[in-house]
């Protein structure tokens, strides 16, 4: 068995979880990781508009709200102290100049989906064409910005910006947090190409990390992306205090309309009934929660969306994906009841709450 390096590139919080653990692995088991990398990208990279980003989402507070201990209260935004130990007490993989890109084996991209396209663009110039790239993007990426609105998957675009072959996409039930905490976690990483998922296997799977490999990118990939909409959508539901049957039609509901878009695209349906789809809503609206379900919580709550963001201050994605779905959806004349009950409001013609009641009433219990 020959040893890999990865490089991951981001600056987020579930980046830099995910380099701990690579560096963790590489002092582990030295035969089976060479080296583990990270780039960081430089603060002034540009980044595409799309529709659901008003200018106040762009403001950005250096430190989000942590729940003090016995404070009581919402755990949306916590940071358990075990996690804060955990970044303590580990050291970051390598950090790397854009130039040694060029020795990685493996790339994991987990940057914010309006940065993919330039990211793609100001490294292209040092990729290797054997090299593999795989994506962790909770949603498809913006190509013109919010003027078109146009989006693409990752995957896709990868292969139009790069000389990369070798493209994969990572879903499942992996919270940055779970991983700062060593708390056993799960991971689908489809691609059509046969190097990429044992390479990611080797330099990820262990006691408390478990990957698993599929040829369905597509469904990975939607999954992915979807994922984010429906727990915003539960985030909304316990915020309004609706109760398990509401938060347990949703997550059901959820995934066959995850299923029912998949296979529309090229995907498979098993995919979004296993880790990939079903597995990651589930752990996305528990505990803490990703951070798409934390925004419909505060918004479900009253915050506006720009107050939201801000106290998040993480990637949330679901408000573009519930456009891209919606416009799916016709295109392609399938039934998206949450999907297009989320974009009433998304487009400024229900109230959020008077969609989420709408959609209960016509369609969960309809």
């Amino acid at each position: 068995m020959k040893a890999v390096s990865i490089a991951v590139i981001g600056n987020g919080r579930w980046a830099r979880a995910l380099s701990v653990r690579l560096k963790h692995n590489q002092r582990q088991w030295k035969g089976r990781l060479r080296r583990a990398m990270m780039y960081q990208p430089p603060p002034d990279l540009p980044r595409l508009a799309t529709f659901a980003e008003p200018s106040e989402m762009a403001i950005r507070i250096p430190t989000p709200p942590v729940k003090r201990a016995g404070g009581g209260g919402d755990e949306t935004l916590q940071m358990t102290a075990d996690a804060l130990m955990f970044a303590a007490g580990e050291v970051y993989a390598d950090s790397i100049d854009i130039a040694e890109l060029r020795d990685a084996d493996l790339i994991v991209l987990a940057v914010p989906a309006s940065k993919v396209k330039p990211l793609l663009r100001s490294i292209s110039g040092v990729l290797r064409p054997e090299q593999a790239m795989v994506h962790a993007i909770g949603s498809f990426a913006p190509i013109d910005g919010a003027g078109r609105q146009t989006m693409l998957p990752v995957s896709e675009l990868i292969r139009r910006e790069t000389v990369l072959t070798h493209i994969g996409a990572v879903a499942g039930p992996a919270l940055a947090e779970d991983l700062e905490e060593d708390l056993p976690v799960a991971m689908v990483c489809g691609s059509m190409s046969p190097e990429v998922a044992p390479m990611l296997h080797q330099a990820l799977h262990g006691p408390h990390v478990r990957i698993y490999s599929t040829t369905d990118l597509v469904g990975v990939e939607v999954a992915r992306a979807l994922v984010g909409v429906y727990a915003f959508a539960v985030g909304v539901a316990d915020a309004m205090e609706l109760g398990p049957a509401v938060r347990a039609l949703l997550i059901a509901r959820g995934t066959a309309e995850m299923s029912r878009l998949a296979v529309t695209l090229g995907g498979q349906e098993r995919t979004m009934l296993g880790p990939a789809g079903l597995g990651e809503l589930v752990v996305a609206t528990e505990r803490r929660g990703a951070p798409d379900f934390q925004l419909g919580k505060l918004i479900g709550k009253g915050a506006s969306l720009g107050d939201a963001a801000r106290q998040i201050d993480r990637a949330c994605d679901a408000l573009n994906m519930i456009r891209e779905g919606q416009t799916h959806a016709q295109r392609m004349r399938i039934s998206l009841p949450i999907v297009s009950a989320l974009y009433r409001w998304v487009g400024g013609r229900h109230d959020l709450r008077a969609s989420i009641n709408d959609l209960i009433e016509k369609d969960l219990f309809g």
